[in-house]
């Protein structure tokens, strides 16, 4: 083996997949069921709506990967983030650069963003909506990847006992 991963949730299940496919062995320990651990206990929220490039990219590369899977269960609902008056200002910096880096992430005054919810707007400096965030179901997802996993070439996913032997 090449690369032991720990846990076959949707983080560990795909990166089993991901480096099986350029050619490592690798091992998944799992100590239950695959999306048996925090997966199976998420929300699945996904969103790009970040403030730092890195995290920008990585959401945008997923998003975009469970768009292009069905059984992935993404569905584009949109985020609107409700931001208060101290925050606003790196807020908007965010924004900016989820634009530049092509995210349709869109800064909204509170009374243009009732459109999307009703709320109090007391407070607020602003607000942002992205139409792409959205969710995923992340057991079907977390299952998905454990079967391309396992149809890749180099993947063993052994379930390992937690009790302790004396």
């Amino acid at each position: 083996m090449d690369v032991a991963v720990i846990g076959a949730g949707i983080v560990g299940a795909a990166c089993a997949w991901r480096l099986a496919e350029r050619g490592l062995k690798v091992l998944v320990l799992e100590r239950g069921q695959p999306a048996g651990g925090s997966t199976g206990k998420s929300a699945a929220g996904v969103r790009a709506q970040f403030a730092s490039e890195t995290n920008i990219r990585l959401a945008q590369e997923s998003i975009s990967e469970y768009a292009a899977m069905p059984r992935s269960g993404y569905q584009p609902g949109g985020y609107l983030m409700l931001v208060p008056e101290r925050q606003w200002a790196a807020h908007q910096k965010g924004v900016t650069l989820q634009q530049r880096l092509g995210v349709p992430s869109e800064l909204l005054t509170p009374q243009e963003a009732q459109r999307h919810a009703a709320f109090d707007p007391a407070g607020l400096g602003g607000c942002s909506f992205c139409s792409t965030d959205g969710f995923v179901d992340a057991h079907s997802l977390a299952f998905e990847y454990v079967r391309l996993a396992r149809e890749t070439d180099g993947v063993q996913l052994l379930q390992v006992s937690t009790q302790h032997r004396r």
